[in-house]
């Protein structure tokens, strides 16, 4: 029973049983079934059975809605003797015959005496019945102009009712009788009014009552009012009736009480209608919103689909259930040759090839009974008579009884498939000749292939392995290196290169590893010869590098082994220049002078050698600027030249190379000397820049305007103790020079060459790193904040610091940088003794110290200043480029307060500089 059938069948329940319990009270004399109060009027009988029979009409119409069925027809029966009988009573009333209709029941007991007036059937009671009568008669009748005749019935019915029943609650009689008759029952009209509404509710999609019903705003609207516009005035007439008769305020108020009551009252509703009402309405917008969404989705993916058909490769195609064409994209003739309007209505099976004609329909047998397809290849004969092989897919609606396909044009993959087989084949060529063993395995890691190669190395044939596991087969492997490497490749998907020695075979592989979607693709090589000959070779170089430093530390003890014979030698041989000897003695005492200052300078040069090799010799890289460097070198070299009249000519610019200064200086005093010494008299040095072969790195050379020396001792001359017949001409030197010369080039990162043209002169050249002006820094650099001291020397004190520094490009950038504090005097020394007596006569407030000096080592100043009175408690900053963190770490636990790195950070420095100065201490700065 759907919600519209319950209304009326709870209506016609209710007539049926008010009906059965007033006939039960007038067979029984239960005066409470014929009336619902006392001293009421009771429902006539005859008004019972109507009530009952209208009720089972009611009934009766809501079983079955159309038709000329036999419940339909005893309803319309019941319904017609009931509008009979109210009619009936009407026409005895208005002076026709009159059947006493109202007294066929219980006449005996409606004549009792004590009825002020005979129980008779009242006129409006005749009347409603004709109309409830008519009403279930004319249930399901319209008119042209869509009325429903049975509604305007039931709503007069209903009113007729409602005026008894507000009569009986207001105490109104003129609303329930009419003039001197018995008026109608509280009952009945209760009666008439649950029949009216059974009846409006037995169509309720129908005429008036649909604007009730409907989901629209206006249903919404008249449900909601339609019981407070019935019952709030009802109810409230009724207070307010009760409250005059029992005395409680005049008609006035109480009539201006009901009013206001009900003005808030229906203010109330309409407010609580018209905000459901606006929130049906936002609802419904944005019901509307998602509506036009999903109609422009769906015209969206319309269009996609069209244009999917329109521009596909693929024929897309709808079969009927009788392998007809419904629709089919214009690939089709591209494919087939024909036209979307020339297949459409014509049989698929009409264009396959007679040989595939038998698979193709087992096929569409197996897809209409719900199997989809995919891949199924066949032959399409073309327009013109051309088969050209097709694969499909395709699946079966049961709804629609269509069958959707896409169909590919399999030419291509025909061919593809057959040129892949040639090239198959051209690999397996390639596989099978190369010198390289290969195999493959899948990802169950059994062989898939293996080559000749690989049949060889492994001693074993390839039918063995084909198919099975490689770990099976090579257990020995699991867990080795191999295990490892092939499953690092194939977890990682990169490719993975190895070394491993195969203890079975006693042989090394070299073995290269590529991971794939099918496997693992392995090439490898016997490199036992390989790996022999590498071993060897490491032995070798292991045994050369232990001679090597067998070879240095021999030279190296012999170096001062040799210093202590030579020192007597030298002592006692000016001893004896002193004494006075003659001539022949003191040519023999300056014979065995020369010769050992010889000695000692050839030890001293090995000693280097030897340094050189054993990496013991420690260099500190700083920019170095070269002119400055030729001109000290040049002085230092300029009274060899004027023995010979020789004149020095100094081209080099003004550029900066990244170099140890002292060592540059011993390369640059060397090419110097010897090219004086190898020099005509009178001849010319000249020291230059020039192009350097890489870019970045600075060039200088040293030519003479001597004899030039030959191509065949050009190959000669960084050969140690090679002095190409310098003896024969008397010439001095130990022939180590240049080999040394060499070396520290080579440890300063740079190159040294030479080239020579006989009959004039030899140039020597050296390239080095370059490196910027450590001015330019200067620069470059932010405005420095003035010195923190300043404001505290208030009184006029300064601050000195003294600088340990035998570069001068150095020196002159620290001057620069402090030349910007007026409070500070820099005091300098370019050699570690010479530092250390000016901190103990002047007492800096802070040494600024190099690591490298030219007599001492920075890092033993340091410890001669930790350990006296007098400097002990002056604050060390070592600046050195040597930045390792070993180091660093030893200075810094030696006592130097910070360790600042060259090229100098000036931003650093000052930061440092300032608060060492205002605090007089600085702890482990770097």
């Amino acid at each position: 029973m759907t919600r519209s059938q319950l209304a009326p069948r709870v209506a016609a329940a209710i007539v049926l049983a008010a009906g059965a319990l007033v006939l039960t009270g007038w067979a029984l004399d239960v005066q409470l079934f014929k009336r619902i109060v006392p001293d009421a009027v009771a429902m006539n009988p005859v008004t019972a059975v109507a009530f009952m029979l209208a009720g089972l009409s009611l009934w009766l119409l809501q079983v079955e809605e159309e038709g000329r069925s036999p419940a339909r027809r005893l309803a319309q029966t019941c319904a017609g003797v009931v509008a009979l009988g109210g009619l009936l009573k009407l026409c005895a009333l208005l002076g026709g015959p009159d059947a006493r209709v109202d007294q066929w029941l219980f006449p005996a007991k409606l004549a009792e005496a004590g009825n002020a007036l005979p129980n008779r059937m009242a006129p409006n009671t005749a009347l409603n019945f004709v109309l409830i009568g008519g009403a279930l008669l004319l249930l399901d009748v319209q008119t042209r102009r869509r009325v429903y005749p049975a509604q305007l019935f039931a709503l007069v019915a209903a009113l007729t009712a409602l005026f008894a029943t507000i009569g009986y609650a207001y105490n109104a009689s003129s609303f329930y009788r009419v003039g001197g008759f018995i008026p109608m029952a509280l009952h009945t009209a209760l009666c008439f009014m649950a029949l009216a509404a059974g009846i409006l509710g037995a169509r309720p999609h129908r005429g008036i009552i649909a604007i009730f019903t409907s989901h629209g705003q206006g249903g919404i609207v008249a449900r909601r009012l339609l019981p407070a516009v019935i019952l709030v005035p009802f109810v409230l007439g009724w207070l307010r009736l009760a409250g005059e008769q029992a005395g409680l305020y005049g008609t006035a108020f109480g009539v201006s009480l009901m009013v206001t009551v009900t003005i808030f009252v229906f203010m109330a509703l309409i407010g609580w209608t018209a905000g459901a009402l606006e929130r049906t309405d936002a609802e419904r917008r944005q019901s509307q919103e998602e509506l036009q969404a999903l109609s422009r989705l769906l015209a969206e993916a319309n269009y996609a689909n069209q244009r999917i058909l329109d521009y596909s490769l693929d024929v897309i195609c709808t079969i009927d259930e009788a392998g007809r064409f419904i629709q089919v994209s214009p690939a089709c003739e591209k494919v087939w040759g024909y036209t979307p309007a020339e297949l459409a209505g014509r049989k698929y099976i009409d264009l396959v090839c007679p040989e595939d004609v038998e698979a193709t329909n087992q096929a569409a047998l197996a897809i209409v009974s719900g199997a989809a397809t995919s891949n199924f290849e066949n032959r399409y004969i073309c327009k013109d008579g051309a088969p050209v092989p097709m694969i499909w897919s395709a699946v079966w609606s049961e709804t629609e009884k269509i069958m959707f396909c896409v169909a590919r044009d399999n030419s291509e993959r025909k061919r593809a498939e057959e040129q892949l087989a040639a090239a198959a084949g051209r690999v397996t060529n390639i596989l099978e000749s190369i010198t390289e063993a290969f195999i493959a395995v899948d990802k169950e890691w059994r062989f898939t292939y293996v080559n000749d190669e690989a049949e060889r190395l492994l001693m074993r044939p390839r039918d063995e392995l084909l198919g099975h596991s490689l770990w099976e087969e090579f257990p020995e492997t699991v867990g080795t290196t191999f295990d490892n490497q092939y499953h690092r490749a194939v977890s990682g998907g990169l490719p993975v290169t190895f070394e491993e020695f195969y203890p079975p075979l006693n042989v090394w592989f070299e073995v290269h590893a590529y991971p794939s979607v099918e496997g693992l693709s392995v090439y490898f090589q016997d490199v036992t010869a390989r790996k022999q000959a590498e071993e060897t070779l490491h032995q070798a170089k292991e045994e050369a590098e232990r001679a090597n430093a067998a070879k240095s530390e021999f030279l190296s003890r012999m170096s001062h082994e040799l210093r202590t014979p030579l020192n007597a030698i030298l002592g006692f041989g000016q001893l004896l220049e002193m004494d006075e000897l003659d001539a022949g003695q003191r040519d023999g005492v300056q014979q065995i002078l020369k010769g050992g200052r010889h000695l000692l300078e050839l030890v001293n040069e090995v000693l280097d050698i030897a340094s050189i090799d054993a990496g013991r010799m420690t260099l500190s890289a700083e920019p170095v600027q070269l002119s400055r460097l030729a001109q000290e070198a040049i002085a230092l070299v300029q009274p060899l030249a004027d023995e010979r009249r020789i004149r020095f000519e100094n081209a080099i610019g003004g550029g900066f190379v990244l170099a140890d200064q002292q060592r540059l200086k011993q390369v640059l005093l060397n090419l110097l000397s010897n090219a004086v010494k190898y020099n005509r008299e009178g001849g010319l040095v000249r020291v230059a820049s020039g192009t350097a072969a890489v870019p970045g790195r600075v060039r200088f050379e040293v030519t003479d305007s001597g004899p030039g020396i030959a191509p065949a001792g050009l190959e000669k001359l960084f050969a140690p103790f090679e002095r190409l017949n310098a003896a024969e001409k008397g010439v001095e030197g130990t022939g180590i020079g240049l080999t040394i010369s060499q070396r520290l080039v080579q440890v300063m990162s740079g190159e040294i060459g030479v080239y020579s043209v006989q009959g004039e002169g030899t140039t020597f050249w050296v390239e080095l790193p370059g490196a910027q002006d450590p001015m330019q820094s200067l620069k470059h650099s932010e405005a420095i904040a003035p010195l923190v001291a300043e404001t505290a020397a208030s009184n006029g004190a300064t601050h000195s610091i003294l600088y340990i520094e035998d570069n001068l490009s150095n020196l002159n950038l620290i001057e620069h940088i402090l030349g910007r504090r007026k409070a500070i005097r820099l005091l300098s020394a370019m050699q570690g003794r010479r530092g250390l007596e000016m901190a103990r006569e002047h007492r800096p407030d802070l040494i600024l110290l190099d690591l490298h000096l030219p007599d001492i080592q920075g890092d033993e100043v340091l410890q001669h200043l930790r350990a006296e009175a007098e400097t002990q408690n002056i604050p060390v900053v070592m600046l050195s480029a040597d930045a390792t963190p070993r180091q660093i770490e030893r200075l810094l636990e030696a006592g130097a307060k910070a360790y600042l790195t060259k090229p100098l950070n000036v931003k650093q420095f000052m930061a440092v500089l300032d608060e060492t100065l205002k605090t007089g201490d600085y702890a482990n700065v770097r």
